[in-house]
């Protein structure tokens, strides 16, 4: 099967396409295609049989951001869905949250698109094209399906990740008007019985992380030992850049957990910031098997798809417990942000400077488990990191984190998650 593009010749080797546009090469892998053209950084991808007769796919438009890694997991989820059953013929630009509207959009004809975007003209001008349309809820236009993060499960993940710490007091802070921050917000309350502080962000906020003396002056409110919720990753790398210039550590005196885990923006913050593992791929996959539905006539199960979180990716942001023993605080932080290889109760306590017997003893009373049973703790979690975020052998990463061996790695593994480390792995590959 030979393959053109508009008037450009392509040439494909394992999947990987090869494009000469003005003595440039462009790599487009997998089944969602990208171009950067001359004029509207349109993609649009025809199949060709031998004879050179155009091969009959329905049409589709792609109007997705790809403007961090969450959003190009949706991507790569509906590429996925494309891998595993009929193919279409896509229309794909880049795009930001904030694009406008295509100029091509309000003439084409198609027969789906799948959108996400914070532009209300955009979902209207897709409606008018008279193709099907499946949302992935940036914003709120009626009538269409969506798919979409299930942000009352988010919002249980929040609570538990802070009980777990033994936080008493929480707060919430997002941004107006977005239906991901007010839907967040709403289910955090909810589970908390109103018992909340929040304070919300314009969207004009987040342009730049400097300070906000309203957002400061709020963060100065807050008690000591206080659960922050943000609403996305970005609100929550702005309020640790606030609690900075208000004088309120983070995780001790405000603990910050964001959404969409952008492992990039998390890392880069000026304390690592904690987040929940939003699924873009299953949303991306869902997003196209709706659509796929649509577009064959028949009826989706229902008009919107929540789909749960994987977890939450602990980081500095939230490495604390609120309790009011330093001694246990300090140990604490100790396990879980230096090094846990070859790491000991008696190690602790000579660093600390404490009877091992005391340091047990008062670890126990505040958190009801011991120091070696929190040691282990972080073990798996940087175990469960180096699993899904490497290539490395168990034997390799038992090392790294300080067990004795792979198969005493898998035997605590499996005692603690109910699975070995291979069925771990090979399930979240799956997702």
């Amino acid at each position: 099967m030979g393959l053109k593009f508009d008037n450009f010749p392509l040439f494909i080797h394992h999947y990987t396409i090869f494009l000469p546009i003005n003595n440039m090469k462009v790599s487009i892998l997998g089944h969602l295609f990208y171009q950067i053209s001359d004029t509207f950084g349109l993609v649009s991808v025809r199949l060709f049989q031998g004879t050179g007769t155009a091969m009959s796919y329905r049409k589709v438009a792609i109007l997705v951001d790809s403007a961090n890694i969450y959003s190009r997991g949706m991507l790569y989820g509906i590429s996925q869905y494309l891998f595993e059953h009929e193919r279409w013929d896509i229309v794909h630009e880049e795009r930001s949250p904030n694009s406008p509207v295509p100029p091509w959009l309000e003439n084409w004809r198609g027969d789906g698109i799948i959108i996400r975007s914070m532009e209300l003209d955009l979902a209207r001008t897709a409606v008018q094209t008279g193709a099907k349309i499946v949302d992935l809820g940036l914003v709120q236009f009626p009538g269409l399906h969506t798919v979409i993060p299930d942000y009352q499960h988010d919002a249980k993940l929040a609570l538990q990740h802070f009980r777990e710490r033994f936080f008493e007091n929480f707060a919430f802070v997002g941004i107006r008007g977005k239906r991901y921050s007010i839907d967040r917000l709403e289910a955090f309350s909810r589970l908390l019985g109103g018992n909340l502080s929040v304070y919300e962000l314009e969207q004009k906020d987040l342009a730049y992380c400097g300070d906000i003396p309203s957002l400061r002056a709020w963060l100065k409110t807050l008690p000591v030992s206080c659960g922050l919720f943000a609403g996305y990753d970005m609100v929550g790398i702005q309020t640790i850049y606030a609690c900075r210039e208000a004088n309120r550590n983070v995780p001790k005196d405000v603990a910050v957990l964001g959404a969409n885990n952008d492992e990039i923006q998390c890392s880069i913050s000026p304390v690592p910031l904690s987040s929940i593992m939003v699924n873009g791929r299953e949303i991306g996959y869902q997003a196209a098997k709706m659509l796929d539905c649509l577009m064959q006539g028949g009826t989706p199960p229902t008009r919107e798809i929540r789909v749960p979180s994987l977890g939450i990716c602990t980081r500095s942001s939230t490495e604390v417990v609120a309790v009011n023993d330093s001694l246990v605080q300090n140990t604490y932080q100790r396990i879980h942000q230096g090094s846990v290889v070859g790491l000991t109760v008696e190690k602790l306590a000579e660093q600390l400077q404490v009877n091992s017997k005391t340091l047990q003893r008062r670890f126990r009373k505040s958190l009801g488990r011991t120091v070696h049973e929190e040691i282990i703790i972080a073990q798996l979690q940087r175990a469960v990191e180096l699993l899904h975020k490497t290539d490395l052998s168990l034997k390799t990463i038992a090392r790294r984190c300080g067990f004795t061996s792979d198969s005493y790695l898998i035997s605590v593994y499996k005692k603690y998650f109910h699975e070995t480390p291979r069925q771990s792995q090979k399930r979240k590959s799956t997702l």
